[in-house]
């Protein structure tokens, strides 16, 4: 069983970057992502990050 397995994570800034590695290793451990940020799902795919999500948190 991995670490986060039936858990949701909900990382903004999650799609490239800094928060795009926290995003794919918090998929790696079996957690269910959705990721946020201002451009879209920019070049990462769905299966890399968990579920792109396009938002403006200001």
């Amino acid at each position: 069983m991995s670490k986060l397995e039936s858990k949701v994570a909900l990382v903004i800034g999650g799609v490239d970057g800094i928060g795009g590695a926290i995003s794919e290793s918090f998929v790696a451990e079996g957690a269910q992502v959705y990721a946020t940020s201002r451009r879209g799902a920019g070049n990462r795919s769905q299966t890399k990050t968990g579920i792109p999500l396009r938002s403006d948190a200001t």
